[in-house]
């Protein structure tokens, strides 16, 4: 996966803040949630709050200080 070591490098900074959950797409929970959030783009990174409300989407490779400063911001 071309996204792993920065999904693997956002997990590790982010350790006891945040939960970070892989998905294979074919599996039955990742169809389920492919089809409930309608990921239609691989590789695909869903944030979601502490009350399970997507607050953001990244389509394609995600970048680290991306996801980073936004759940951070998200912190404040």
């Amino acid at each position: 996966m071309i996204a792993e070591p920065i999904v693997n490098g956002f997990k590790e900074e982010m350790a006891g803040m945040v939960d970070v959950v892989h998905l294979n797409l074919l599996s039955a929970a990742g169809r389920e949630v492919s089809g409930r959030y309608g990921v239609k783009i691989v590789p695909a990174s869903l944030l979601f709050n502490s009350q399970g409300e997507l607050i953001k989407r990244v389509n394609g490779v995600p970048r680290k200080d991306d996801l980073l400063g936004h759940v951070r911001g998200r912190e404040e």
